[in-house]
């Protein structure tokens, strides 16, 4: 869900609204993640986000995490075969790292912030739908 919506959000206000939301859910998702396996995850990303260090620098912010930009061309195809690999018990070398982008301390708490008050929403919604249900 979308909030706050007026009639001066602009097309740029939503597809940041939209590309926040991801990286929120991508949180806490990673930290679901670092729970259950009781140990901090490494973020590396590849793909069409190279293109743009301002996508880069807001994933770090919003994650509040470094965040490694992959220079693997095939990072899909390379984690496929390291899978393959450890399958087979050997090791693969580790992955070629580009630039650290360390998220900005200001931006990571009003998003972290920000997370909170989306949980919070959330679970009004499902609150919501449990009275609808018959």
């Amino acid at each position: 869900m979308v909030t706050g919506i007026t009639q001066a959000t602009t097309a740029l206000d939503l597809l940041q609204a939209l590309q926040e939301a991801t990286y929120h859910r991508l949180a806490q998702i990673a930290g679901a993640v670092e729970k259950a396996a009781r140990r901090k995850l490494e973020f590396i990303v590849s793909g069409g986000i190279h293109h743009s260090p301002e996508s880069l620098q807001r994933l770090a912010n919003v994650l509040g995490r470094t965040v490694y930009a992959s220079s693997e061309p095939e990072a899909s195809l390379r984690g496929a075969a390291c899978f393959a690999m450890g399958k087979l018990g050997v090791e693969p070398a580790a992955p070629r790292l580009g630039a650290a982008i360390r998220p900005q301390a200001i931006a990571a708490r009003a998003y972290a912030k920000a997370r909170l008050r989306q949980a919070g929403l959330e679970e009004l919604m499902r609150a919501a739908r449990r009275v609808r249900k018959p």
